[in-house]
């Protein structure tokens, strides 16, 4: 049985306005998507920009408003839970077995907080950890990203761009998820940080069993750790299989299209 299942979710955007606030229509970015993950894999979402995959990211944790559509979370001990159907409360309490990290950490990363108080602000919260707690469990993920307990008292401006999606992945492993969405997060980075950050996820799985829903363009990016591969267009999945598979002999158009601006 899957750790986490999507089950015909659609999302819509209205596009320009006429009077009284109506849309004058509806951009469908993800229309009807299915799909399922396990524990210990890795489910790469590829398509071009434009195609819904990070909106379906989004949308699969929540994040954005969807028109319809289930997404089923299996936590163990306990019962299946229809996340969207959850009151805030209840999706607050799940928030830490559910995480995503985002293209831009630069975006995401307080430049007024040292990173020590960046990782510690959300199990602080959470878990309730008081502050000798929080400093040894800020060390312990820095020192699992191959950063080093002693850059807890830096500011995020003071590191690089591959650095600074490190402290963005740690600022998510430090609530100790099971589900890990990945957007696009190698896209911005030149090809040498890009293999130290996919090392590091793969490091992370092997450790932890961590399941992750990795948002890419890039096939030649995703054939490094993906254990099935869902390629989009268009708001839809138009193929998906195992990757070895995939990557070897595509059926669909969109995919060949893919495969060939790797070569």
């Amino acid at each position: 049985m899957s750790l986490f299942e999507v089950k015909d979710l659609s999302v819509q955007f209205g596009i320009g306005r006429r009077r009284f606030g109506r849309p004058r229509r509806l951009l469908k970015a993800v229309d009807r998507v299915s799909y399922e993950l396990e524990a210990g894999q890795t489910l790469a979402i590829v398509g071009e920009s434009g195609s819904g995959k990070s909106t379906l990211a989004r949308a699969s944790l929540g994040l954005e408003s969807v028109q319809s559509g289930e997404v089923f979370y299996r936590s163990p001990g306990r019962e299946p839970v229809r996340l969207l159907e959850l009151d805030a409360a209840r999706v607050r309490a799940l928030r830490p077995e559910l995480q995503i990290v985002f293209q831009n950490p630069g975006a995401t990363l307080n430049p007024r907080f040292r990173v020590g108080e960046l990782l510690g602000e959300a199990p602080r919260l959470h878990f309730g950890w008081d502050a000798a707690e929080l400093a040894d469990r800020v060390a312990t993920v820095l020192e699992r990203v191959g950063l080093g307990a002693s850059v807890a008292t830096r500011y995020p401006h003071e590191f690089s761009a591959g650095q600074r999606q490190r402290l963005s992945i740690a600022r998510a492993l430090i609530l100790e998820p099971r589900v890990l969405v990945c957007d696009e997060v190698v896209s911005s980075l030149d090809v040498s940080v890009q293999a130290g950050i996919l090392n590091l996820l793969l490091e992370l799985q092997e450790e932890s069993g961590l399941a992750y829903l990795f948002i890419a363009h890039d096939l030649s990016v995703v054939r490094i750790l993906a254990h099935r591969i869902a390629v989009m267009h268009a708001g839809q999945i138009v193929e998906q299989g195992p990757a070895q598979a995939l990557l070897a002999d595509p059926e669909h158009e969109r995919t060949r299209a893919l495969l060939a601006a790797t070569i």
